[in-house]
């Protein structure tokens, strides 16, 4: 199926294409390898929210924060 017909699709149809879409990028995202650097970064940033050294922000919170940079 072309993209110039998926555009032609009802709405309902899209989503449900888009739903097997993420289902199966998620699958194969899964079967990756996460490189140990990229493990140790969120080790890292874990670690210094448990010890109360950062915290995370809800998405309007960092909206708040950048509109203000």
């Amino acid at each position: 199926m072309s993209i110039t017909e998926i555009r032609k699709l009802p709405i309902r149809e899209k989503f449900q294409i888009l739903e097997v879409l993420w289902e199966d990028m998620r699958d194969e995202v899964e079967r990756q390898d996460i490189p140990e650097s990229h493990k140790k970064i969120l080790d890292d940033c874990e670690a210094r929210v448990l010890a109360g050294e950062e915290r995370f922000y809800s998405l309007d919170e960092a909206r708040n924060m950048i509109g203000r940079l």
